[in-house]
């Protein structure tokens, strides 16, 4: 016991949390859309350090979508209207395929 502690290294990575407030899915074959919205173009562009992943919460608040990093090769970009001000912006898609999806909440 005397050389246990509380880890080596801690790692500091952000992550980005969104929540989808319109559609429910559980799974990728459930997900309704061929791509998953990562983040606006511009808000992206201007993170540092670039965030670990972007996970978006379901509507139902017990499944999600993490798209890492790592999967930028595979993005493309998307003309999306904003909901909130009915601007277009340019926003980051990623296929769902690349995407890992998950159960937060188990009941």
């Amino acid at each position: 016991m005397s050389f246990t502690d509380n880890g080596d290294v801690l790692i500091g990575m952000p992550v980005e949390i969104k929540q989808n407030y319109q559609y429910e899915w559980t799974d990728r074959e459930s997900f309704p859309f061929p791509n998953v919205t990562v983040m606006a173009k511009h808000a992206w562009d201007s993170k540092r350090p670039e965030p670990h992943s972007v996970i978006m919460v379901a509507k139902d608040g017990e499944h999600a979508v993490i798209t890492k990093k790592e999967t930028k090769g595979f993005w493309v970009e998307y003309e999306q209207v904003d909901c909130r001000d009915g601007q277009t912006q340019t926003v980051y898609q990623c296929p769902k395929e690349h995407c890992i999806f998950t159960t937060i909440n188990n009941k």
